[in-house]
Parts: structure tokens; sequence; C-alpha cells
């Protein structure tokens, strides 16, 4: 570099930086630290099946939504388990994830995470499989206190297993306000609705006939 005013040469010292790309994934044989790993069972009689990630869309980033990278893929054979790996295995990657899951004689299900952090300490997570002999498909309206739709509402489905509350699926709405879960209809279900903005509620009830609308009285946050 050239210093203009003194007419002298100034020497400076040239660094690369080499920057690699973060990678969210399926693991493979080079992207291996497991993150997160999925294990499918029946919901009925609680044995480990086997299905298929008709589709799995997924933004990841590390520090900032904005910045986030998509992955997206589907496989279509039976497995009984999928790992996800993420790369570089010493940071803690953060997710939204839509997983739809399916196997003959189970209908499709879908399984989705918004803004949800993991380490290299893989997260053991199990899906359940609800077979067609056995579920009906329940609807669910969420709408404001003036009884219009509300959009992007993620709605979690619960029934208690052994004592516990567990998710047996999970959606999100959409312009019209609906999602549709395939569910038991001989067992109570908690459902948590929640979207930014708006306090979180849960409703409870045992579906009953093949479609279900409830009028969710969903009220607004008032930030100061």
């Amino acid at each position: 570099m050239f210093d203009v005013e003194g007419l002298n040469n100034i020497n400076t010292t040239t660094r690369e930086q080499v920057v690699t790309p973060i990678n969210f994934s399926l693991c493979s044989g080079t992207n291996n630290i497991d993150y997160l790993n999925i294990t499918f069972k029946d919901e009925n009689d609680l044995s480990v099946i086997n299905a298929s990630i008709n589709l799995v869309d997924t933004d990841f980033w590390l520090t900032t939504e904005s910045s986030a990278t998509n992955y997206v893929d589907s496989r279509l054979i039976n497995n009984s388990n999928y790992s996800f790996c993420f790369n570089p295995g010493s940071q803690t990657v953060n997710l939204n994830m839509t997983l739809k899951y399916s196997l003959g004689g189970y209908p499709l299900r879908t399984y989705t995470l918004t803004n949800q952090s993991y380490t290299n300490v893989s997260t053991n997570t199990t899906l359940y499989l609800l077979s067609s002999a056995d579920g009906i498909y329940n609807s669910i309206q969420v709408v404001n206190i003036n009884g219009d739709p509300i959009s992007g509402v993620s709605v979690l489905a619960e029934r208690q297993i052994l004592g516990f509350w567990v998710t047996v699926a999970s959606e999100i709405t959409g312009d019209d306000g609906l999602v549709s879960m395939w569910v038991n209809p001989n067992y109570k279900h908690r459902f948590t609705f929640s979207k930014t903005g708006y306090i979180t509620q849960q409703n409870e009830l045992t579906p009953s006939q093949s479609t279900v609308y409830n009028s969710t009285k969903f009220n607004r946050c008032s930030f100061q």
C-alpha cells in the first residue's frame, strides 16, 4: 500500500480465511455427528415400527433466523429410525422443521419444530403412527375474538401414554385457520395453540366423529 501524504511504501500482511458452509441433513459419511435421532412407534401397542419420510423441510441457522439455510429431502423407504447430523459438530444449531411421515396402513402424520435448538448431545425423539383402523380425522379451526381465522398457529396434539402426555401430531394452521389431524377417538387429547404475539392456550377434547370444528378463541397479547 502507498502512503500518498508521507510518500512511503507500507507493507501489510495478507491473510486468508476459509469459511465452511454449515450443514444439517440426514447423517452420511461426511456429515456424521448425530444431533437429532427419530424413532417410530405404533401408538396403540407401542411397538417400534418402520416409517417413510414423505417430506422433511428444515430451515437451520447458528445465530439469526434471517440467515437460515434450507434443507429439503424425502426418503420413501421404511426405516425404524432416522438420524440427523450437523456440521460443524461443535456448534448449537437452531431449527424450524416440518416432517411428514407415514407407513402402509398408517395415515400420514406431521411433526413440526419452531425455533428449537440442538447440540451434539443427541436428542432422541419418538414419533407415533396410528393405524387406519384405529383413528379418525379431527379438524380444528383457530379464530380470534372476532371469529376471524388465524393462520400460522402451531397446533400440538398430545395424549397420555403410560401416564405421560406425548406428542402424537403437530400442524400449523393455513389461511382458513384450520388443521386436520389423524387421532384416536377413544382417548382424550390435549391441544396446545401457540403463535408469536399471542397467548398460548390449551384445550382438551375426546374426538367423537370424523370431523370436529372447534372455534378456539385465541387472544392477542398486548405488548407495552
